[in-house]
């Protein structure tokens, strides 16, 4: 155990902010750590927290999964060297783990800002434990139609009634919980990142005190480093990054939003609550929900 803690003197030497995002599964935060990496202070590390689990087996198969970078696992300049430094080894905490990779992190994009997509709220508190980061959160929700659409092919439920009611409580307690933690934390709405990528991500950026990236750039520059799954999978990620509009074409959620006004109202405000300037593109956006 002694290995897994000299990693706290290097950890202890650092300074800055990190960025977490907190989103129910099924809500893009993926999308979200691949578009920041746009930014030149900000790296995406995908599911970071996630993936240094007992339970994660993507060491095993680093030769196969691939990288945004375009490198496999193996061969990532970052993921190469977060595998080495854990040494296949899951004996040490998650919690520990997960700081060495930051470690890792800092070796290799020393003064940039890591970004986790990892969504639960397990890895946000052990990121705050650590107190060695400014912590900043995004609380990224997804329409409670294109969630509950979403969550039904993943298998995770048939009754749209039921999934708008869990996709209800399961946001209000993210945000509750945020409110308790007093971090600097704003929403952000997968459908505004994905339908108005640009001003999406410069808002990001605003909240976090930073330059706004040139919106000309594309997705695929990016300088995140988030685990794809494999070639095939990566593949079709760099060939059709695009908003997911699948439940403009459906109309089995009609009764749920009638059922559910005090829902929907909830989805209303958080698709523009990042700032006063998002106003706009609500309107812009509930248009398009009509057309």
């Amino acid at each position: 155990m002694s290995r897994w803690r000299e990693s706290t003197a290097t950890i202890e030497r650092m300074a800055g902010k990190a960025l977490y995002i907190t989103a129910m599964p099924h809500s893009g935060a993926g999308l979200t750590g691949l578009l920041l990496g746009l930014h030149p202070t900000l790296i995406g590390i995908g599911k970071a927290y996630s993936l240094v689990g007992a339970d994660a087996d993507w060491q095993d198969r680093a030769d196969e999964v691939v990288c945004s970078c375009g490198s496999s696992a193996a061969g990532c300049a970052f993921w190469g060297r977060v595998r080495d430094r854990l040494g296949g080894s899951t004996e040490a905490p998650t919690r520990e783990r997960y700081r060495l990779l930051l470690e890792v992190f800092h070796e290799i994009f020393p003064g940039r800002i890591p970004v986790d997509s990892s969504g639960s709220l397990e890895g946000l508190e052990s990121l705050v434990a650590m107190g060695e980061f400014k912590v900043n959160v995004l609380h990224q929700i997804r329409d409670v139609r294109g969630w509950s659409l979403a969550a039904r092919r993943a298998g995770a439920g048939r009754s749209w009634f039921a999934l708008f009611r869990r996709w209800y409580r399961e946001n209000r307690r993210l945000n509750d919980v945020l409110s308790r933690m007093a971090l600097p934390a704003a929403r952000i709405s997968y459908d505004e990142l994905g339908l108005y990528p640009g001003r999406a991500v410069a808002q990001v950026c605003e909240f976090l005190h930073l330059e706004p990236v040139d919106g000309a750039r594309s997705w695929a520059d990016t300088q995140s480093h988030c685990l794809l799954g494999n070639s095939a999978a990566a593949g079709r990620l760099r060939r059709d990054v695009s908003y997911d509009d699948h439940w403009l074409h459906v109309s089995g959620w009609l009764l749920a939003t009638a059922l559910c006004p005090g829902i929907m109202r909830y989805n209303a405000l958080s698709l523009i609550h990042i700032s006063e300037p998002t106003r706009p593109l609500y309107i812009s956006y509930a248009v398009f929900c009509l057309k």
